[in-house]
């Protein structure tokens, strides 16, 4: 990886840390998914 950096390939990516806050309602659209997954092997 670092000779295709050298080269001037871009082979890394720079990732912003989410807030607390946007970490919440990811975490609870997350769970929704989860439960909704879960009704619909309970239903199966």
């Amino acid at each position: 990886m670092l000779v295709r950096h050298h080269r001037g390939e871009r082979v890394w990516s720079v990732l912003r840390e989410p807030s607390k806050g946007d970490e919440d309602e990811r975490r609870e659209h997350r769970e929704l998914e989860r439960l909704i997954q879960q009704l619909k092997v309970v239903q199966a």
